[in-house]
């Protein structure tokens, strides 16, 4: 996802789907190395992006958000790492980037 914010800076996300309960089997681990994989080897980045990869709100999703978002090399980016819920209520967007 591409979009344009009102800040003047550039929206750019990598999303995935993904269980919305518990699973079995962690889907939810490998679905966000590879949404930061495909975001961290974007060919062309200005300094005004917003990076993102975003994924559905999850108990596990958000456990693995709010522990990755803390990530030396993930903050040192600035890459954002969202939770959707079901209503469109997004979790991990900073309040000053729209």
């Amino acid at each position: 996802v591409v979009a344009s914010l009102r800040s003047g800076h550039t929206f750019r996300a990598e999303c995935k789907k993904g269980p919305l309960g518990r699973s079995r089997s962690s889907e939810e681990y490998p679905l966000v190395r590879e949404a930061l994989g495909q975001l961290l080897t974007i060919g062309e980045v200005s300094d005004s992006d917003l990076l993102a990869v975003a994924v559905p709100y999850s108990p596990k999703f958000n456990e693995l958000a709010e522990r990755w978002r803390k990530a030396p090399l993930i903050s040192r980016f600035g890459i954002h790492i969202l939770t959707v819920d079901r209503s469109g209520s997004v979790l991990g967007f900073p309040q000053h980037a729209s």
